[in-house]
């Protein structure tokens, strides 16, 4: 993952560029993509840290993707065992419903 700070119309937000390891809606697995999200700091801003993995969800506008504070994004991989299972039970019902045609 990489991040960068664009600055397009002086209007501040993050960008950051991850590869899909898995899809369940919308985009290739395996491809790069690119995530806008704010700065924080009281503009729902959701704020990565490079290196970890992330369950992201995302919403496009205009053809860019973005996210924030009020989606589901999880880092995975990091959390004590109780919560690994929650995010884990959240990965297994994505596949279910990405097997339905949801």
């Amino acid at each position: 993952m990489t991040s960068e700070i664009p600055d397009e119309g002086k209007i501040y937000f993050e960008r950051y560029t991850f590869k899909v390891q898995k899809s369940f809606k919308g985009i290739a697995s395996e491809k790069a993509i690119t995530v806008d999200t704010g700065m924080g700091f009281g503009d729902c801003g959701f704020l990565f840290n490079l290196g970890p993995s992330y369950l992201v969800y995302g919403s496009t506008q205009n053809n860019i993707l973005s996210t924030g504070i009020c989606t589901r994004n999880k880092m995975v991989g990091l959390y004590p065992d109780h919560i690994f299972e929650e995010v884990k039970s959240e990965i297994l019902q994505l596949h279910s419903l990405t097997k339905k045609g949801n």
